[in-house]
C-alpha cells in the first residue's frame, strides 16, 4: 500500500559553512525547524470529525556545499550529503460535536502509541484503532538530500531541495512489512 498523502509546512533555522576550499567548497552545519500539518475531515457514524496531523522537528546538516560567486553580494551554489532528524512531536488529533455543549476528541501520539480520548464514545475509539493498527514511528532519522539555491549579501538563503529518508520511520511488529520513508521537497 503506497501512502501519498503528505504534510505542508514550515522549514527555518541557521547554518553555518566551515571553508573547507576558499571561495568554493565548504561543509554546511547548522539547526533547522521543521513544521508539517495537514487536516481531513472524515465522517463517522453520521458525526464530522476534523483531524490534524502535526510534526515538529529538528534537523542538524552535514552537507558539502559548493558556492560560485556571481558579484559581491550574490552566490549561487548546490549542496549534497546527509542530515539528522529528531522528531519532538507527532500527532494526531480528531474532533467533534457530540451535542450542542459538548465536543468530543481523539488524540494520538505517534512516537509512543497512546490514544487520549475526551468525551469520546467508543464507536471513536474503535474507528480510530482500526484506521491505524500500528502506528508508532522513530523519532530519529537520517536524510540523504542535496539543494540548489542563492545566497543574497552573506544574509538570507533562498534555495529548493529533496531529501530523503534512509530509516524506516515505522516501528513494531509489522514494521518490516509497512515501510515508510520521509521524502521532503523544500
Amino acid at each position: 500500500v503506497v501512502d501519498k498523502s503528505g504534510l505542508h509546512g514550515l522549514n527555518i533555522g541557521a547554518t553555518h559553512d566551515i571553508t573547507l576550499l576558499r571561495d568554493a567548497l565548504y561543509l554546511q552545519t547548522g539547526l533547522n525547524y521543521i513544521y508539517l500539518n495537514d487536516s481531513r475531515k472524515e465522517t463517522l457514524l453520521g458525526m464530522k470529525l476534523v483531524g490534524d496531523r502535526t510534526e515538529h522537528n529538528l534537523v542538524i546538516p552535514a552537507r558539502l556545499k559548493y558556492m560560485f560567486p556571481i558579484n559581491s553580494d550574490i552566490c549561487v551554489y548546490a549542496f549534497g550529503g546527509p542530515s539528522f532528524q529528531v522528531g519532538l512531536v507527532s500527532d494526531l488529533v480528531f474532533r467533534t460535536r457530540i451535542s450542542e455543549d459538548k465536543a468530543a476528541a481523539l488524540s494520538y501520539d505517534y512516537y509512543t502509541g497512546k490514544v487520549h480520548t475526551k468525551n469520546a464514545p467508543d464507536s471513536m475509539s474503535d474507528w480510530f484503532e482500526n484506521q491505524h493498527p500500528e502506528g508508532k514511528r522513530n523519532r530519529v532519522d537520517v536524510l540523504l538530500g542535496g539543494a540548489i539555491g542563492a545566497e543574497l549579501y552573506d544574509l538570507i538563503e533562498v534555495q529548493i531541495g529533496y531529501d530523503w529518508g534512509l530509516v524506516n520511520v515505522n516501528r513494531g511488529e509489522d514494521s518490516y512489512d509497512m515501510r515508510t520513508r520521509r521524502q521532503l521537497l523544500y
